[in-house]
C-alpha cells in the first residue's frame, strides 16, 4: 500500500476512491481467499500450477485468464516467457486473455507488439480489446488470442 500511496497518480480513483479503501478491498479478498483455500484444494477448485507449462489437456478450458501477470512483469520475465506462456495458454483453452497490457511503470509492455505479430503468422486470432475496466492510468486494454483452426487440429 505504501508503493500505491507514493505512486497515487498512476492510478484512477473512480471505483475504488483512495488508498486506504484500496488496502481494505485488497484484504477482504485475501482474508475471503484464505479462508476458502483449503476446501477448494480438496475439492479441485484450487489447482497450484505454474507457467509457461500446465499439466492439463488440450482444449481443457473455455477461457485461459492472465490478470496482472503477463506483460506487467515485462521487465523480470522475458519474451520468451511471454511467448510460450500465452501459447501454453492457447493450448489448453480455446481463448487466453491477458490484462492489462502495461508494465510495472504504466508503460506499454515492449512485448505485445511482438508476440501478436508473432502468432498472427503461426495462425492465432490475435486482437486488443478495450475493457470497461481502468485502474492504471492507461491500463483498459486486454490481449485476446485464439487459434483460427481451434478445434480442427
Amino acid at each position: 500500500m505504501e508503493q500505491a500511496r507514493l505512486n497515487s497518480g498512476n492510478f484512477v480513483w473512480d471505483r475504488i476512491k483512495n488508498v486506504d479503501e484500496l488496502g481494505d478491498v485488497r484484504m477482504r479478498a485475501m482474508k475471503k481467499f484464505i479462508k476458502d483455500y483449503e476446501k477448494g484444494l480438496e475439492e479441485g477448485r484450487y489447482i497450484p500450477e505454474q507457467l509457461p507449462l500446465l499439466p492439463f489437456y488440450d482444449g481443457a478450458f473455455d477461457i485461459a485468464l492472465s490478470s496482472h501477470f503477463l506483460f506487467l512483469y515485462s521487465g523480470h520475465l522475458d519474451f520468451a516467457f511471454h511467448l510460450k506462456s500465452i501459447r501454453e495458454m492457447c493450448r489448453v483453452a480455446r481463448e487466453a486473455r491477458i490484462f492489462p497490457l502495461v508494465d510495472l511503470d504504466i508503460k506499454p509492455s515492449p512485448y505485445v507488439g511482438q508476440i501478436m505479430e508473432v502468432l498472427a503468422k503461426e495462425g492465432y486470432e490475435v486482437v486488443i480489446e478495450k475493457v470497461d475496466y481502468e485502474f492504471q492510468r492507461g491500463a483498459d486494454r486486454m490481449l485476446k488470442v485464439r487459434r483460427n483452426n481451434y478445434g480442427t487440429d
